[in-house]
């Protein structure tokens, strides 16, 4: 198995389109981890 491309990332927006995003980088193994930041507190 081979390393992750990038070790962590950060999205902003972590709504339908932005998990997916991370959810597909992660299977392809792009990225270690995946930090997700939403503007809502709910």
């Amino acid at each position: 198995m081979t390393a992750p491309f990038f070790s962590k990332i950060v999205i902003f927006g972590v709504g339908l389109i932005g998990g997916s995003f991370a959810l597909a980088l992660r299977r392809a193994n792009v990225v270690g981890e995946v930090v997700g930041f939403g503007r809502s507190q709910t």
